[in-house]
């Protein structure tokens, strides 16, 4: 339950950014801070073994969510054209389930959205 209190500020969802964000502004101990997360704390000994972080999709920390058909797109080989996409659902949210790996965006994506907003600087 919430206490009845007042806050300055109320964050929802305990992910990577809103835990970070709350840690911030939480420095400053003139500030009330309120950080709303729907699952858990997150902390499994699955969700500190990157092998085992498999076993945390389709769990309690997972919206277990699906994305729509994209025909020819994307999901051409699974059943109805929908793929699974684990989202977390705890304390650091997606990021526990990302077994710990680091993806770099795809740089004509960015080169793309310079064009679209005519910076030349990227």
């Amino acid at each position: 339950s919430i206490p009845d209190e007042e806050y300055d500020f109320i964050i929802i969802g305990g992910g990577s950014a809103g835990c970070a964000l709350a840690s911030r502004l939480s420095e400053n101990s003139n500030i009330k801070v309120l950080l709303i997360e729907a699952g858990g704390d997150g902390r499994t000994l699955d969700a500190r073994i990157p092998a085992a972080v498999a076993k945390l999709q389709h769990s309690e920390n997972d919206w277990v969510d699906y994305i729509e058909p994209q025909p020819g797109r994307a999901c051409t080989q699974t059943i109805e054209g929908k793929g699974f996409w684990p989202r977390g659902k705890c304390l650091g949210g997606s990021s526990v389930l990302n077994y710990m790996a680091y993806v770099r965006g795809n740089s004509e994506d960015y080169e793309s959205w310079a064009r679209l907003v005519s910076d030349a600087k990227w």
